[in-house]
């Protein structure tokens, strides 16, 4: 994957893109609502992680330290929008009992490796520090 695909499909993850006209309704917060099943977001966050591996290395190398309005607004969306839909106990999903307690923890769990990677991506701007823990809970599964 090249960083304008990675960054294009980090949006569809968000809830935002358009492909040929169309807007794109795949993605991590796109199974959230309507929530289908844990197996699907799962495959969304992993995906996340792999945009974020491609995206990392220009956020570490940018002396400027600028970044992208839409890659910090994803970010912050699918952090966001994940916890208020998932995790959180008044949010859709767990207040009309859509989804499971442990399906809902699994979820928050993602959310904050996703969120891990991101900050130690900004903090450190170590790509290997990123996504040490992730690739020790799962690259070696």
């Amino acid at each position: 994957m090249d960083l304008e695909t990675a960054k294009r499909e980090l949006g569809y993850h968000a809830g935002r893109g358009e492909l040929n006209g169309s807007r794109v309704e795949v993605g991590f917060l796109w199974r959230l609502r309507p929530y289908k099943n844990l197996h699907l977001v799962e495959e969304c966050f992993h995906h996340i992680i792999e945009c974020l591996r491609v995206i990392g290395p220009s956020i570490a190398s940018d002396s400027k330290r600028t970044i992208e309005i839409d890659i910090v607004t994803d970010i912050a969306s699918i952090i966001c929008f994940g916890r208020l839909w998932a995790v959180h106990e008044e949010g859709t999903l767990r207040r009309n009992k859509l989804i499971a307690k442990e399906e809902a923890t699994q979820i928050e769990q993602w959310i904050n490796r996703i969120s891990w990677t991101w900050t130690m991506l900004l903090t450190t701007k170590n790509v290997d520090t990123a996504f040490e823990e992730y690739d020790r809970e799962f690259r070696n599964k």
